[in-house]
């Protein structure tokens, strides 16, 4: 769908062109003035470019909402309108089926070729009301977090220097003293961020050491006993570290979490900790978490009748979507209107209008001289109408993400560089299908890098993965990272030690709006488009020109 608007701008530019320079010049000039000159706060009451609640992070902003919703006249008013309509778009519309059809072939409508006239319809225009019944129902759901628990050992050596006069050698395992050149990082004990607890064994020439006190995961200080006359002696230390991994289970939220960005459910009430600060036995491991299971409370809506589907499916337009009846601040029936067109029809045309006067330009005085207007004006417009199609297509709603979304993609890169999928073309062949796509995506400028993490330990990490967003065009590219990236700071999440946590989500459209389209560099659009416009050669137009009038004078039509 994205193309055939990118062809419709082309179709509209290219007549464009045909009109006097100097005024389309002085259009865009004055196009350009008055958007400079915007002044927001004189056209919008009470703006402020600096609100307070810019502050806020996104997991605040649900129970905030929740706890405003009584005293706040606004949070009620979109309290109530949660489950407002928007307006489908029908596929049989006249609208649509005029786009289509304008361009099935764009290329022959350019050249002169015959076309065939549509009939010509006398069109009455007549509006239609409906209704829509909605039942709500209360929706709960639960995540539950799952903690499991790994053991990881490492076994090192060290000496134990001491005075004869002690009958106890103390060792830091994660550190080496100051002076002592028999320790190096190979001897020391390497203690994950996640370690609950620790087992230990310490021997020399094997044969167990007497240890009076163990390390912990927060106190790395080992103590050993000694003989009086024990001066130095070789320490064999195999250290288990008890590592959790925390993960919480969805289940059955996420349907319900879908169905809410779709518009069909809403948050009823903030989330409530179910089972907080509970102590469990995992694993031979004493696990404290605060909290291990959370409720939510959702409302959601389901349509129970609808006398709309008539009017659907004569491909009407919906122009209209009003609450009629409401219980308890909640609309239960909408009253939708669609606009509706009856045509009485002529017979359709064949029109044959051969090709333009003067195509190879020999009567044209004027001089050859090279604009980026085209391109530049194209590849905005291109940016707008791209915006617009997420819009219509996933029917995206005031605050929800969707405009130009990415999708967050990764690649391997193992220890050592055995193995790296993460440098080269996309014609690597070791690598799985999704990294050559990454890489071609990365050859194309479609990828933003969010990070890098570890995705896989044994003792240490022995693979890691680079995180990229992937967007799926050039367009949708260039607006997220030149505009919500560097205009906005609104990051692409992160990706750094064990977690990958990329957010490759869409552009609202408030965020849109805030976007400055004059400072992006749309250069790589800009030439895609231009390089399709390549006109035709003299030699080209003079051959066809010629053609054309032994064509007449075989008519006897030459003089004319």
């Amino acid at each position: 769908m994205n193309a055939k608007r990118f062809l419709l701008v082309g179709l509209l530019s290219s007549c464009a062109l045909a009109a006097n320079k100097q005024d389309a010049m002085n259009a865009r000039e004055r196009a350009m003035d008055a958007l400079r000159g915007l002044n927001s706060s004189a056209i919008l009451p009470n703006f402020n470019e600096h609100p307070k609640e810019q502050s806020l992070e996104t997991k605040q902003l649900k129970n905030l909402s929740i706890n405003a919703l009584p005293n706040n006249a606004t949070a009620q008013d979109i309290y109530r309108n949660a489950g407002n309509h928007a307006a489908r778009l029908s596929e049989n519309s006249p609208e649509v089926r005029y786009a289509e059809q304008l361009l099935e072939n764009p290329e022959e409508a350019l050249n002169g070729a015959c076309y065939t006239k549509n009939a010509e319809c006398i069109e009455k225009v007549s509006d239609h009301s409906c209704f829509e019944s909605i039942e709500y129902k209360k929706l709960s759901c639960a995540d539950e977090l799952k903690v499991s628990v790994q053991p990881i050992s490492q076994t090192v050596t060290r000496t134990m220097s001491a005075s004869p006069y002690n009958l106890e050698s103390t060792i830091d395992l994660s550190h080496c003293p100051k002076g002592d050149w028999h320790c190096s990082a190979a001897n020391l004990i390497q203690f994950h961020e996640h370690c609950e607890a620790v087992d230990i064994s310490v021997t020399t020439n094997n044969k167990p050491r007497v240890i009076t006190q163990k390390p912990t995961c927060t106190e790395h200080t080992l103590k050993i006993k000694k003989s009086y006359w024990e001066r130095q002696a070789q320490l064999t230390i195999t250290l288990t570290q008890k590592i959790s991994d925390d993960e919480w289970l969805h289940r059955d939220c996420d349907k319900i979490q879908n169905q809410s960005h779709q518009g069909q459910c809403f948050i009823q009430e903030a989330n409530k900790c179910l089972d907080a600060n509970q102590t469990r036995w995992i694993n031979g491991v004493m696990i404290s978490r605060p909290c291990w299971k959370q409720e939510y409370h959702y409302q959601c809506m389901n349509i129970t009748s609808s006398g709309c589907t008539g009017f659907m499916n004569q491909g009407c337009s919906q122009i209209g979507s009003q609450c009629s009846a409401q219980q308890q601040s909640q609309c239960t029936q909408y009253t939708q209107t669609f606009r509706c067109l009856e045509k009485q029809c002529l017979p359709e045309k064949t029109i044959c209008p051969g090709t333009m006067a003067c195509a190879d330009g020999q009567c044209d005085e004027s001089q050859m001289e090279e604009s980026s207007d085209a391109g530049e004006g194209i590849s905005r417009l291109g940016a707008l109408a791209g915006a617009a199609g997420d819009v219509a297509a996933n029917q995206i709603r005031s605050g929800i993400p969707a405009i130009f979304k990415g999708k967050n993609s990764t690649c391997r890169k193992v220890i050592l560089n055995t193995r790296n999928c993460c440098g080269g073309s996309h014609q690597m062949t070791h690598c799985s299908q999704d990294e050559k796509r990454l890489a071609k995506a990365k050859e194309e400028g479609r990828a933003f890098r969010v990070g890098e993490y570890c995705a896989k330990k044994v003792i240490g990490c022995v693979e890691t993965k680079e995180s990229w967003c992937v967007f799926p065009n050039s367009l949708a590219a260039i607006i997220q990272i030149q505009g919500r990236f560097r205009q906005l700071g609104i990051s692409f999440g992160r990706a750094k030690g064990n977690e990958n946590k990329a957010d490759c989500r869409g552009i609202t459209p408030e965020e849109l709006e805030r976007i400055n389209f004059s400072s992006l560099d749309m250069s790589r659009i800009e030439k895609e488009f231009v390089d399709r416009m390549t006109p035709p050669s003299n030699g080209q137009m003079s051959q066809a020109n010629q053609s054309r009038i032994m064509h007449l004078q075989n008519q006897g039509k030459a003089h004319d």
